[in-house]
């Protein structure tokens, strides 16, 4: 196994460095001072990275910093989301909080999953246009405005944590959102209406394995842009809507699992772009894959 020495390198302009996924333990005890301050990306994923590195004396803000699948543990410094400026993936290490004060702005890629991240949800910045807290240790609630905060926010992921209270309707002002993941939380109450009425921005809503309860509204529009809605594992009841036929780009419908009263709704059939489908009650339901 090589051993890297950042402290040896000494560049004299140096806009890109990658070094992830190698077979490399990179060192990074010393200070980053003789990086040129020109640099825009630092890659060091995958390089069995203990903690950060010392970065909060560069002259000018990083635009993309990856430091995922590595081992570092402790938490989350403040100086970070002054030096990063753009693009930060700190996933799959074992980090467990965040340094206060902090404050998160011009972060348009924030992926934070697979770590042991506890206490409140950090609103994401407001130029946010993907964010990943999947697969931590949250206990929080989301918080109610956080739609409002990141309104051209793309993907929402904060699955597989153990959330609780409900599912804002400030999601539904981020008026961009294509991919919202909510599930394996104990999210509770009913869908917020607005989350089927996003048009035919909204291609995937997954809130399976929750605690959440209400009927599936009846008027999805008429340009419905859904492709997958799984809800399984809930206790959603009533009927099927067949205004979910306007759904016409649906490929993935899973409603298995739940309190449902309806039977297998064969006008699904003329959604061609459907190619599974798993409904319908706890104790009895049919898989159907085209």
């Amino acid at each position: 196994m090589s051993i890297f020495e950042l402290k040896n390198l000494q560049v004299l302009v140096l806009t890109q460095f990658d070094l992830s996924f190698n077979n490399l333990a990179v060192n990074v005890s010393s200070s980053f001072s003789s990086f040129s301050p020109q640099i825009s990306k630092l890659k060091l994923a995958s390089c069995k990275l203990v903690s950060i590195p010392n970065l909060k004396n560069q002259p000018n803000p990083i635009g993309e910093l990856d430091l995922s699948d590595n081992q570092i543990s402790g938490e989350i410094p403040n100086w970070i989301w002054e030096v990063v400026d753009g693009n930060l993936n700190l996933s799959q290490n074992r980090l467990v909080g965040f340094q206060e004060p902090y404050s998160i702005f011009n972060m348009n890629v924030l992926d934070l999953h697979s770590n042991r991240l506890q206490g409140k949800i950090p609103l994401p910045s407001p130029m946010a246009r993907f964010v990943d807290y999947s697969s931590n240790d949250f206990t929080s609630s989301i918080p109610y405005d956080i739609g409002n905060n990141a309104p051209v926010m793309i993907f929402f992921s904060i699955s597989n944590n153990m959330l609780t209270s409900v599912i804002p309707e400030s999601l539904c002002n981020a008026t961009s959102l294509q991919g919202l993941d909510l599930s394996s939380n104990n999210l509770s109450d009913r869908i917020p209406t607005c989350y089927f009425e996003m048009g035919n921005v909204l291609g995937v809503l997954n809130v399976r394995r929750n605690s959440l309860y209400g009927t599936i509204p009846y008027k999805f529009p008429g340009n419905c842009g859904l492709q997958t809605l799984s809800m399984n594992s809930n206790q959603i009841d009533g009927l099927v809507p067949k205004s979910l036929a306007n759904c016409t780009k649906l490929e993935v419908l899973d409603l298995w699992n739940n309190k449902m009263s309806d039977a297998f709704p064969c006008w699904l059939k003329n959604i061609f772009s459907l190619h599974v489908l798993v409904s319908a009650r706890k104790h009895e339901y049919s898989i159907w894959w085209r």
